[in-house]
């Protein structure tokens, strides 16, 4: 208890940031990372951010190592079969959900309830419009007030109305009241005891996970985690706050998209590609501590996806690439860039797996370099993480 509480451990772990525009692939790409030739990626788009930690890599020879399932949620899974268990007999329950109303179901109840009919808008009403905005505020105001007035009256009058028109209403008011606090009651109690549950495995839980530590730092292998940023602009802004030093970025272009000089207007537009680069340059740069280096991390990786579109009679990669020099090579944080990298995440030839493989080995010799991101932590944090995951 004394090291859990005073010790230190030393933590590895290789993170990669994957981010540019909307629809440029950067799911797709990474599916072709963790599973190279296994079929294209249907899947939707990010929304958000996609944290994949399904891959290892292997410090002797930078292998990646890419497991079927996601062990942090296959270990969920496993707390979640331990608390469905019924209480009696031993017998575990996997199918049991645990459900919880539904927002419909709480409306209509409340309906119900209350005394009031859902209400629909006629097939010919229209909503009224509104093209002077001083008189949207006054007139949303006075709205307010009159609705306020209507239903505190409607309420009112509901209430006589179904008192007059039906002796029982008290009655069924009643046992409808009674009936919701006995099912709050219990959805309570059944979140008490998934929560009581937990906690009494919590030790078990944490064991669990530093087992698999340790047998993961035997066999020489570095746990690695793919963050897939959505690329809308309109997480851009909350993208800021994950962002860190102690990482790898992948940033994706699609070769097709001209790429051209940026215009420095006062509003920052995202009208072209270059637009979208330099800003994901320029919010990588303010992560870097020490700019005397030659090569400034954290390091980016730039990689031009969309390549089965380019014609083959024309030299475009290295057009792009000479573009991109001329574009960047005078500012400093264009020493943050490691390289850059063509593929095609619809084309499963030879050469495009060879160039994903070159891919995983680059960023691999890159943690090698960062020694794997290795930080030294109080092992009290390194449990607490351990049970946040789970």
């Amino acid at each position: 208890m004394d090291a859990i509480k005073s010790g230190e451990e030393v933590r590895q772990y290789v993170r990669i940031q994957v981010i540019g525009k909307d629809r440029v692939g950067k799911t797709s790409l990474v599916h072709r990372l963790l599973f190279l030739d296994e079929g294209k990626y249907d899947g939707k788009s990010t929304d958000g951010i996609n944290i994949n930690r399904k891959c290892q890599i292997r410090t002797s020879d930078g292998e990646w190592i890419v497991a079927d399932v996601d062990r942090e949620k296959e270990m969920i899974k496993r707390i979640l079969q331990t608390v469905n268990r019924k209480q009696k007999g031993k017998e575990p329950v996997f199918d049991l959900p645990l459900t919880l109303p539904s927002d419909k179901h709480i409306f209509e109840t409340e309906q119900k309830q209350n005394g009031h009919e859902s209400i629909k808008l006629k097939e010919h009403d229209e909503v009224p419009k509104l093209n002077d905005e001083t008189q949207f505020t006054n007139n949303t105001k006075a709205a307010s007030k009159n609705n306020s007035d209507d239903n505190n009256l409607n309420k009112v009058n509901n209430m006589e109305k179904h008192q007059n028109s039906d002796p029982n209403n008290h009655e069924e008011m009643s046992d409808n009241l009674a009936l919701s606090v006995e099912n709050q009651l219990s959805f309570s109690e059944e979140i008490d005891q998934i929560t009581e549950k937990i906690i009494e495995k919590m030790d078990d839980i944490i064991l669990d996970a530093k087992t698999e530590k340790d047998k993961m730092t035997l066999e020489g292998l570095i746990e690695c985690g793919i963050w897939d940023f959505a690329g809308q602009k309109d997480y851009y802004a909350t993208h800021q706050t994950f962002f860190t030093p102690h990482a790898i970025y992948l940033l994706i272009a699609d070769i097709n998209e001209d790429l051209k000089a940026m215009k420095h207007d006062e509003e920052f537009d995202f009208n072209s590609i270059g637009d979208y680069i330099d800003f994901w340059f320029d919010s990588i740069h303010c992560f870097c501590k020490d700019l005397s280096a030659v090569e400034l991390c954290p390091p980016v990786i730039m990689i031009c996806t969309g390549t089965d579109r380019i014609k083959q009679d024309v030299d475009q990669k290295s057009e792009y690439n000479e573009t991109f020099c001329k574009i960047f090579g005078g500012q400093r944080k264009a020493d943050h860039r490691r390289g850059i990298y063509f593929i095609s995440n619809t084309n499963f030839l030879e050469e495009d797996i060879k160039e994903v493989k070159r891919l995983r080995k680059h960023i691999s010799e890159i943690a090698k370099q960062m020694n794997h991101f290795a930080e030294t932590l109080p092992t009290r944090w390194i449990q607490l993480e351990h049970a946040l995951r789970v």
